[in-house]
């Protein structure tokens, strides 16, 4: 069998030998549950509850340990990256959070913004924001998630009259709300520049409840709460129409959430205590699996899926052995915040291999043996868990050849090449200047003549391979 060319490096390493340890892949704590899941508040128990989008039930209640206790736990919202849910309490008014890894949580500052007689929440994480609606006064305010205060926006030129769902558009600059006891779709632009109504022309608007956008269609959704229908409306002011719900069940529908990608609405069923579903191409829905959760009075939802991969990780560093290699963490679906589904990784954790076999963990690795590497990201939030690997990366094999001894360059050179090694430059060390079996090595001078009876030795110790 043939042997690959490698070259000749002109220092010379220390011997030795480098062990190989197994690593054991790490599963980030509190993302074993990997499954996609819907979250709504009860206003009647005060509680937030959880099931699984995938029609298993599995569900369970939020601890909400440290925050005041809610009273008509309204709206729902969820950031992600932070690791966090949302709400709002209606009577007396705050907004609270509470960790998705079950620790609890505390309450949100909203000093300097109105809180009062609170429905429904919407989060823009990215602006660092949360917005909601006051039924009385009947203001849109906001206060920033690191809990430094807020304030409320201009609502000059819209309709105004019991807000009671919001969602916010970050791209198009406005957080859109319902009026419960008008027949109106309104907005107010983000920059506190006031707002206006939307064209709902083909739609039904009756006692309109909580909102969401689906930012790919360019419609907002809404549930109305008397008529018992789904509708929309483009977001361009072109009108819109209702949303067919066969198959599912809808008794006063309260809020909804929408899963583009899947093509899915989702709503809460104030009356019936059921969370439905519908697909967005009006080809009728079901009702959800929530064994093992409450559903007493479910009013806001918000949904929580796994991180979804965008680019796969890439891996970075030189093909010779002892190189440092760096492995990116990749491109993940970020939320998104209009729709109320969050998606956006929490936490980062890698993994590698070395011709398959675990070789060690951490965002970079030093590759101290030949083999072909990859690395592995775990992308992880509340919902579970996904993995990427990068694309495999060779690190060739260190060229060991023994010292050569030889009367001249052109001899130690030919003696290399028997070796299957190809010669960069050559040092040369005398034999007097050898001591304690180290070998000193120097560049030879030019024109220098070799002393009488001396050798050329060629240092010949751990080189690369091409």
């Amino acid at each position: 069998m043939g042997t690959r060319p490698c070259t000749v490096r002109r220092v010379l390493l220390a011997g030795g030998s480098v062990a190989a340890v197994a690593v054991a892949v790490a599963v980030v704590a509190g993302a074993a549950r990997a499954s996609s899941r819907v979250y709504w508040s009860n206003y009647d128990n005060n509680t937030i509850s959880f099931a699984n989008l995938d029609g298993s039930g599995s569900g369970g209640q939020l601890n909400m340990a440290g925050a005041t206790p809610p009273s008509g736990a309204s709206g729902v919202a969820i950031d992600a990256a932070a690791g966090r849910l949302y709400w709002s309490s209606f009577l007396p008014s705050r907004i609270s959070w509470a960790r998705l890894d079950g620790s609890g949580g505390a309450d949100l500052n909203t000093s300097g913004a109105t809180t009062s007689f609170v429905y429904g929440i919407a989060a823009d994480p990215a602006a660092g924001r949360i917005y909601w609606a006051n039924d009385a006064p009947p203001y849109i305010s906001y206060a920033r998630l690191d809990g430094s205060g807020g304030g409320n926006l201009s609502t000059a030129g819209a309709t105004v009259s019991d807000p009671y769902g919001i969602a916010v558009d970050p791209v198009g600059g406005r957080a859109y709300f319902t009026n419960n006891t008008g027949t109106t779709i309104s907005y107010a632009r983000l920059d506190g520049t006031g707002g206006g109504d939307l064209n709902t022309a083909g739609a039904t608007v009756n006692r309109p409840k909580g909102a969401a956008i689906d930012p790919v269609a360019g419609r907002i959704y809404w549930a109305n709460g008397i008529a018992n229908t789904i509708s929309w409306a483009a977001l361009d002011g072109s009108g819109g129409s209702d949303l067919s719900t066969t198959g599912a069940t809808i008794v006063h529908p309260e809020a909804v959430a929408i899963d583009p990608a899947a093509g899915r609405i989702y709503w809460t069923n104030f009356a019936g205590s059921v969370i439905s579903y519908a697909r967005l191409d009006g080809g009728g829905g079901g009702d959800l699996a929530t064994g093992g959760a409450t559903a007493a009075n479910p009013s806001f939802l918000a949904l929580l899926e796994v991180p979804g991969a965008v680019q796969s990780p890439a891996l970075t560093g030189r093909k010779r052995q002892g190189s440092r290699l760096s492995c990116t963490s990749g491109s993940w679906l970020a939320d998104v915040a209009p729709a109320f589904l969050a998606q956006a990784p929490q936490t980062f954790s890698y993994s590698w291999t070395r011709n398959g076999r675990a070789a060690g963990t951490g965002a970079s690795l030093t590759a101290r043996r030949a083999g072909t590497y990859r690395c592995t990201v775990f992308a992880a939030n509340a919902a579970g868990v996904t993995s990427r690997s990068s694309s495999p990366h060779k690190v060739l094999a260190d060229c060991v050849v023994p010292k050569v001894v030889g009367k001249s360059l052109r001899s130690a050179r030919t003696a290399i090449r028997k070796r299957h090694c190809r010669v960069g430059k050559v040092t040369r060390a005398f034999s007097a200047k050898v001591a304690s079996g180290r070998v000193i090595a120097q560049r030879p001078r030019a024109k220098k003549k070799l002393p009488n009876g001396a050798k050329v030795r060629l240092v010949v110790s751990r080189g690369p391979r091409a």
